[in-house]
C-alpha cells in the first residue's frame, strides 16, 4: 500500500504542476482597457515565449499627447523671470493638435505640463529622424530614441469625446500660443543661440 500512495501523491503533484501550466497560457492585462496588438496574426501558430509583448492596454478616454521641443525652441516656453516657487513660469496660453490624415479638426489640449529638466531619450522613436522625424538622433543608437542634442518634454491631455481616432503611437503636431513677441527680438534669441552653438559663446 505504501509504494502506491507514493505513486498517487506523485501524480497528484503532477496534476497540479499541469493545471497551474495550463492556467498560465492564459493571457490577462493587469488592468482593464482596450487593447491593440496590430502584429496579432503574425503570432497565429507560433510559440512565444513567456514575457513576450503582444500589444497595448490603453485606456479610452484618457490620451495624452507627448511632444518634444527642441532646446532652441524651449525658451519661448517659459517666462524670462521664474513663479514665486522658484520654477519656470510657462508662457504657453493654449495649445491645439492636429493628427495626420485628419488635420481639418483640431483638438484642444487641456493643461499642459512641461517638464523642466532636459532630456535626451525620445518618448517614442517616431519622432527621430530614422522614423520619419523631425528631430536627429545619434547614428550609433538603432532604437532611433536617442537624441542627438537635448530637448524638453510637454504633455498635453487630449480630450475624450472628439471624432478624430485616437490611437496609441500614432504621431501628429502641437501647436502652441504663446503671446506676442516683437520680430527683433525673435532674431536677437535665435542670433544669440547661433552663437551658443557655434562658438560655445
Amino acid at each position: 500500500l505504501k509504494p502506491l500512495l507514493a505513486r498517487a501523491e506523485s501524480i497528484s503533484n503532477q496534476l497540479a504542476r499541469l493545471d497551474s501550466d495550463l492556467a498560465q497560457l492564459q493571457v490577462a492585462a493587469p488592468r482593464a482597457g482596450i487593447w491593440v496588438g496590430s502584429e496579432v496574426r503574425d503570432y497565429e501558430g507560433r510559440w512565444l515565449a513567456r514575457g513576450s509583448s503582444l500589444g497595448l492596454v490603453v485606456e479610452p478616454g484618457d490620451f495624452e499627447f507627448v511632444a518634444a521641443v527642441p532646446q532652441q525652441d524651449a525658451a519661448q516656453l517659459f517666462r524670462d523671470h521664474g513663479s514665486p516657487s522658484g520654477l519656470p513660469e510657462p508662457r504657453v496660453r493654449s495649445a491645439a493638435v492636429r493628427l495626420p490624415g485628419q488635420a481639418g479638426t483640431e483638438l484642444q489640449a487641456g493643461v499642459l505640463r512641461i517638464v523642466p529638466a532636459e532630456r535626451r531619450t525620445l518618448p517614442s522613436p517616431a519622432l527621430g529622424w530614422l522614423a520619419g522625424g523631425e528631430l536627429p538622433v545619434k547614428h550609433e543608437d538603432s532604437s532611433g530614441r536617442e537624441a542627438a542634442e537635448a530637448f524638453f518634454e510637454v504633455r498635453a491631455p487630449l480630450p475624450p469625446d472628439t471624432p478624430v481616432a485616437l490611437v496609441h503611437g500614432r504621431s501628429g503636431k502641437i501647436r502652441f500660443d504663446l503671446p506676442p513677441e516683437p520680430v527683433f527680438d525673435q532674431v536677437f534669441r535665435r542670433f544669440r543661440q547661433l552663437l551658443q552653438r557655434r562658438f560655445q559663446w
